[in-house]
């Protein structure tokens, strides 16, 4: 009989510590807030590398590792606003990378039109990758949480796997 006391008297203690937690302790569970800045592009179709876009820059790559350069753009390291499959975005090229401020939440905007891209969520506490799903010519929105998200870097499958960045917010 005293282990059935002693046990039960240990369930009561713990019963009222949890109580007591409960009544100290309020947890909210919400979605986070949705971002504040969103950035497009621009209308140019030959920019400049890096490019402003809005409250962000856009650098795009070489498969060499060297700023990307489009011939149509004229000499020197180029971005470039790429129409295919009715959509219009920045061509991503080898690789693209958008930093920006740092935020907690971080949606961008793309369509693929071959293989998907590898699209990659970078900061100082944060680290994430996803890739876009396999169906070509539908614009697709990924979003990343995280602590101090300040970059984006899209890698298409390939540098002849055209990736068009439409837009993105932080």
């Amino acid at each position: 009989m005293f282990l059935i006391d002693r046990a039960a008297a240990v369930w009561r203690l713990a019963r009222r510590v949890v109580e007591t937690v409960v009544r100290v302790v309020t947890i909210t569970i919400a979605p986070p807030a949705k971002p504040t800045n969103c950035d497009e592009p621009g209308t140019a179709v030959c920019g400049s590398n890096p490019r402003r876009c809005g409250t962000s820059e856009a650098t795009v790559y070489a498969p060499s590792g060297a700023l990307a350069e489009y011939l149509a753009c004229g000499s020197g390291p180029h971005t470039s606003l790429r129409t295919q499959g009715g959509f219009t975005g920045l061509d991503a090229a080898a690789r693209a990378q958008l930093t920006f401020s740092p935020a907690a939440i971080v949606t961008i905007q793309l369509v693929h039109f071959s293989q998907p891209a590898r699209v990659e969520a970078l900061g100082s506490g944060s680290a994430q990758m996803r890739f876009m799903t396999p169906t070509p010519q539908v614009p697709q929105e990924l979003t990343f949480t995280g602590t101090g998200i300040d970059r984006i870097i899209v890698t298409p499958a390939s540098p002849s796997d055209i990736t068009l960045i439409l837009g993105w917010c932080h």
